[in-house]
């Protein structure tokens, strides 16, 4: 399998696209086609040298996936599409995870949505909900309110029925923060949190702070905790270091707690899986939450999207692709990724609305590849001169040529024969336009549909048409 690893402790650079062993499953695990990975901070550690990973776990980057089960379990089967919080591993084309970190999928989500959830929302239900024990009606106030875990708490207590507060490095993010459901929002470079914090409660403070940022942050946030507060730390990127001032803490009864997610056991992970169920996805479902997604990256340019995050630009979160809607992102020795077509025959039955929308989600991508294959034309004509052919387009494997969708077919695409293009030789263009075709279809097929229970309605209740002299008889749709 495809997979991407880290070749020595370093920079972005060192995350080097490689060909590994598919994993498989033992017992209590289920083995994923990765469709897509999140990208998490831990990663970015793992891969600076900063963050020692278990002796139990894959050396590979990436703790949570989206993707199809190949390998079932007790309650997932084969074919079930699924989310997951994994030990590891994730930055590759086949993962495994043991079956109770897993959760289907979300109903409206697509796979690509659905990888951004795992890691995040494990981490704020067990920090937030759990150890922090936030309660309806009470106070947060998430420092670093952009960052991935940063919209998934402000969204998630948010639904739950609390008041949020958040800070962030900018305008932008500050207003991002509260278009997720923030009620207000500081920029830390221009606002000193703690006064507005006291402000907008009335002096009495929050009731609970999730923090990322530690050192110098904490003496602040002690003074706008509210009594009974609960300060929970789950990274310092400010330092692990700070002044504490223990007669505050005694005073107010402060409770201060923190927790580290991937050490702990199965057994917890699955117990916060089951709470997720039960509590996030029913919101996740009626669009209470929505997962707030920056940007996505092929697997093989990883370290564009490490750079990004270290770059702290993003609002949201940063996900690797290697299935997308319903196209396998391929890495080519250049670097670029080009979809893999088979096409399968269409059921009447499955034309509608979630048919085209998955139609207009694979237009999207092609144009998102053709882009970046005529990037890679530019730099070669550049480099090399003349024009040195584009008749060859897709070679299938055993040589033969790939059949793309015919014009007017309404069947689905899915992952089938890998496409080996030259890069200066390919473009997309022809794909783009059999997508457009095949969407046509659909709505055309979905319109007959239409008119023949019209017709079958009509011929129940009307009575018959009678011919006039020299009038032909229509023939039925």
């Amino acid at each position: 399998m495809r997979a991407v690893e880290i070749s020595k402790p370093g920079g972005p650079e060192v995350l080097q696209p490689v060909e590994r062993p598919k994993p498989s499953p033992k017992d209590g695990e289920i083995l994923i086609k990765v469709a897509a990975a999140g990208v998490n901070r831990p990663d970015v550690l793992q891969r600076s040298g900063n963050y020692a990973v278990p002796p139990d776990a894959s050396d590979l980057p990436g703790l949570e996936v989206a993707g199809e089960v190949v390998s079932p379990g007790k309650t997932f089967k084969v074919g079930d599409k699924v989310c997951a919080l994994v030990h590891g591993g994730g930055y590759a084309e086949f993962c495994v995870t043991p079956e109770v970190q897993a959760l289907p999928v979300p109903k409206g989500l697509s796979l690509v949505e659905a990888a951004s959830l795992p890691e995040t929302f494990f981490t704020v239900w067990g920090n937030v909900f759990d150890r922090g024990r936030l309660a309806p009606g009470e106070t947060l106030l998430v420092q670093g309110g952009s960052s991935g875990i940063g919209v998934s708490a402000i969204q998630m207590a948010t639904a739950m029925g609390n008041r949020v507060f958040a800070t962030a490095g900018s305008d932008d993010k500050v207003a991002a923060c509260k278009r997720l459901g923030a009620v207000e929002a500081f920029n830390y470079k221009t606002q000193d949190f703690e006064k507005e914090i006291q402000r907008a409660t009335g002096g009495k403070g929050v009731d609970v702070i999730l923090d990322m940022v530690g050192g110098d942050y904490v003496p602040k946030e002690l003074k706008c905790i509210a009594e009974d507060g609960r300060l929970v730390f789950i990274a310092y990127l400010r330092g692990p270091k700070t002044e504490l001032a223990i007669d505050l803490v005694m005073r107010k009864r402060l409770t201060l707690t923190g927790s580290t997610l991937r050490p702990r056991p199965v057994a917890f992970k699955g117990a916060i899986a089951r709470s997720l169920r039960e509590k996030i996805w029913p919101l996740i479902e009626r669009g209470k939450i929505k997962p707030e997604i920056y940007k996505t990256f092929p697997l093989a340019q990883a370290a564009d999207a490490h750079r990004l995050m270290e770059s702290s630009q993003h609002i949201g979160k940063i996900v690797l692709t290697l299935l997308c809607s319903g196209f396998a992102l391929q890495p080519l020795d250049e670097g670029v990724h080009l979809g893999t077509l088979r096409r399968v025959p269409a059921d009447d039955h499955e034309v509608g609305p979630r048919r085209i929308r998955h139609a207009l989600e694979r237009r999207d991508e092609l144009l998102r590849i053709d882009q970046v294959l005529d990037e890679r034309a530019a730099a070669e004509r550049d480099a090399v001169p003349g024009d040195r052919g584009r008749d060859d387009l897709l070679v299938a494997r055993e040589g033969k040529r790939a059949r793309g969708p015919q014009a007017g077919d309404a069947g689905d695409f899915q992952p089938g024969l890998p496409v080996q293009p030259r890069m200066a030789h390919v473009r997309i263009v022809v794909l783009q336009q059999h997508v457009v075709l095949q969407i046509l279809g659909l709505l055309q097929r979905q319109l007959l549909q239409q008119l023949r229970a019209a017709h079958r309605e009509n011929a129940l209740t009307e009575e018959p048409h009678r011919l006039r002299p020299g009038e032909r008889r229509r023939p039925m749709a």
